[in-house]
Protein backbone atom coordinates (compact mmCIF):
# COMPACT_ATOMS: atom_id res chain seq x y z
CA UNK A 1 0.00 0.00 0.00
CA UNK A 2 1.54 3.68 -0.93
CA UNK A 3 0.34 7.26 0.42
CA UNK A 4 1.24 10.21 -1.19
CA UNK A 5 1.33 13.42 0.87
CA UNK A 6 2.28 16.24 1.17
CA UNK A 7 5.86 16.62 3.00
CA UNK A 8 5.24 19.70 5.06
CA UNK A 9 1.66 18.67 6.06
CA UNK A 10 3.01 15.37 7.20
CA UNK A 11 5.75 17.14 9.48
CA UNK A 12 2.93 19.43 10.58
CA UNK A 13 0.35 16.37 11.77
CA UNK A 14 3.12 14.75 13.59
CA UNK A 15 4.18 17.81 15.51
CA UNK A 16 0.39 18.16 16.12
CA UNK A 17 0.20 14.31 17.05
CA UNK A 18 3.40 14.31 19.49
CA UNK A 19 4.39 17.84 20.73
CA UNK A 20 7.59 17.61 18.92
CA UNK A 21 8.86 19.20 15.95
CA UNK A 22 9.44 16.50 12.89
CA UNK A 23 11.45 17.34 9.44
CA UNK A 24 11.38 14.55 6.70
CA UNK A 25 14.15 16.63 4.55
CA UNK A 26 14.67 13.02 2.51
CA UNK A 27 14.17 8.77 2.68
CA UNK A 28 16.83 8.69 5.76
CA UNK A 29 15.52 11.01 7.85
CA UNK A 30 11.60 9.79 6.98
CA UNK A 31 12.83 6.04 8.04
CA UNK A 32 14.27 6.91 10.90
CA UNK A 33 10.97 8.40 12.27
CA UNK A 34 9.18 4.88 11.32
CA UNK A 35 7.76 4.64 14.89
CA UNK A 36 6.05 8.05 14.88
CA UNK A 37 4.51 7.50 11.01
CA UNK A 38 3.15 4.30 12.07
CA UNK A 39 1.29 5.21 14.89
CA UNK A 40 -0.03 8.58 13.29
CA UNK A 41 -1.39 6.31 10.66
CA UNK A 42 -2.28 3.42 13.11
CA UNK A 43 -4.80 5.82 13.89
CA UNK A 44 -5.66 7.84 10.72
CA UNK A 45 -5.62 5.27 8.48
CA UNK A 46 -8.04 1.85 8.94
CA UNK A 47 -8.17 -1.24 6.93
CA UNK A 48 -11.06 -3.99 7.18
CA UNK A 49 -10.64 -6.96 5.42
CA UNK A 50 -13.66 -9.44 5.41
CA UNK A 51 -14.29 -7.54 8.92
CA UNK A 52 -10.95 -8.45 10.42
CA UNK A 53 -8.65 -4.83 10.95
CA UNK A 54 -5.34 -5.35 8.70
CA UNK A 55 -2.26 -4.58 10.48
CA UNK A 56 0.42 -3.21 8.67
CA UNK A 57 4.24 -1.77 9.18
CA UNK A 58 6.12 1.17 7.15
CA UNK A 59 8.91 -0.23 5.06
CA UNK A 60 9.75 2.78 2.85
CA UNK A 61 9.44 6.24 2.24
CA UNK A 62 10.05 8.16 -0.84
CA UNK A 63 11.06 11.92 -1.40
CA UNK A 64 9.05 13.25 -4.80
CA UNK A 65 9.60 17.07 -5.25
CA UNK A 66 7.21 18.35 -2.31
CA UNK A 67 5.45 15.09 -0.89
CA UNK A 68 6.51 11.78 0.34
CA UNK A 69 5.29 8.79 -0.36
CA UNK A 70 5.26 6.17 2.10
CA UNK A 71 5.07 2.11 1.44
CA UNK A 72 3.16 0.11 4.11
CA UNK A 73 3.00 -3.75 4.46
CA UNK A 74 0.74 -6.27 6.00
CA UNK A 75 -0.53 -9.82 5.42
CA UNK A 76 -3.98 -10.28 4.42
CA UNK A 77 -6.09 -12.97 3.80
CA UNK A 78 -5.69 -15.10 0.53
CA UNK A 79 -8.83 -14.37 -0.59
CA UNK A 80 -11.39 -11.46 0.10
CA UNK A 81 -14.57 -9.75 -1.19
CA UNK A 82 -14.65 -7.36 0.96
CA UNK A 83 -13.02 -4.00 2.23
CA UNK A 84 -13.51 -0.83 4.66
CA UNK A 85 -11.31 1.73 4.92
CA UNK A 86 -11.49 4.33 7.03
CA UNK A 87 -8.45 6.95 6.29
CA UNK A 88 -8.76 11.02 8.01
CA UNK A 89 -5.09 11.47 7.77
CA UNK A 90 -4.47 15.36 7.90
CA UNK A 91 -8.31 15.93 8.23
CA UNK A 92 -7.58 17.45 11.76
CA UNK A 93 -5.52 19.86 10.55
CA UNK A 94 -7.79 20.32 7.13
CA UNK A 95 -11.00 19.88 7.53
CA UNK A 96 -11.85 20.27 4.34
CA UNK A 97 -8.93 17.45 3.37
CA UNK A 98 -9.82 14.79 0.73
CA UNK A 99 -8.72 11.27 0.73
CA UNK A 100 -8.44 9.34 -2.46
CA UNK A 101 -8.08 5.57 -2.16
CA UNK A 102 -7.30 3.61 -5.20
CA UNK A 103 -7.89 -0.22 -5.00
CA UNK A 104 -7.08 -2.62 -8.29
CA UNK A 105 -8.28 -6.48 -7.41
CA UNK A 106 -7.61 -9.38 -9.79
CA UNK A 107 -7.69 -6.34 -12.52
CA UNK A 108 -10.39 -4.65 -10.97
CA UNK A 109 -10.19 -1.04 -10.52
CA UNK A 110 -12.31 0.74 -8.04
CA UNK A 111 -11.62 4.15 -5.48
CA UNK A 112 -13.26 6.00 -2.64
CA UNK A 113 -12.97 9.40 -1.88
CA UNK A 114 -12.87 10.13 1.89
CA UNK A 115 -13.93 13.21 3.66
CA UNK A 116 -13.80 14.45 7.30
CA UNK A 117 -18.43 14.08 7.06
CA UNK A 118 -17.59 10.67 5.79
CA UNK A 119 -14.27 9.02 6.48
CA UNK A 120 -15.27 5.51 5.82
CA UNK A 121 -15.79 3.55 2.81
CA UNK A 122 -16.74 0.23 1.48
CA UNK A 123 -15.71 -1.88 -1.63
CA UNK A 124 -17.34 -5.10 -2.34
CA UNK A 125 -15.21 -6.91 -4.71
CA UNK A 126 -16.93 -10.43 -6.34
Amino acid sequence: MKVKVFTDDLEDALRNMHAQPFSLPDEKACMAQKTYLEKYFATHLKIKINKKELSYQLTGCEKFDDAVWLSFEGSSPQSWKEISITADFLVELFPTQTNVINLSVNGKKRFLRLTHKQPTGQLIFD
